[in-house]
């Protein structure tokens, strides 16, 4: 049996059009697979927010207002995400190649006490994000 629907097409027309049904096939299979994963889809299938993230990361790109930056949860901010020694992270604008922020992070630093013994009036400091590499204070609990 032959199927003379698309007899008049040439060759490569007729596999253009069956590439594209099947494309639109795969496509519709995919976004039905994938599903909704908005907060709202979360809430109403009874997801407490303080369960198990399924999409969450170790390393995160924040994107806003022409700015690209890269976040791990060790308190490191515009770092490289891909833990590139020498790669910028942070870009702008938006998905250029110039590279203007190598790494940042959070510092915490105080002065300790009058009860504090020899080390009374001094200063000291937690690194969560360390330039030297070996003064790191913080680990992370979870993912990003």
């Amino acid at each position: 049996m032959r199927l003379r629907a698309f007899e008049w097409l040439s060759r490569g027309g007729r596999r253009l059009i069956w590439g594209g049904a099947l494309l639109t096939l795969l496509v519709a299979a995919g976004t039905t697979a994938i599903g909704d994963v908005t907060d709202e889809a979360k809430r109403s299938q009874g997801e407490r927010p303080e369960s198990f993230g399924l999409f969450a990361g170790p390393t995160a790109v924040l994107t806003g207002n022409q700015l690209q930056c890269g976040l791990v949860n060790q308190g490191e901010v515009c770092k490289d995400v891909f833990d590139s020694p020498t790669g910028n992270g942070g870009f702008w604008p938006t998905g250029s190649p110039n590279g203007y922020i190598f790494n940042t992070g959070l510092q915490i630093a105080g002065i300790i006490g009058e009860d504090g013994g020899p080390w009374a009036n001094d200063t000291v400091a937690g690194y969560f994000f360390d330039a030297r590499g070996n003064q790191r204070s913080g680990t992370s609990l979870t993912d990003i």
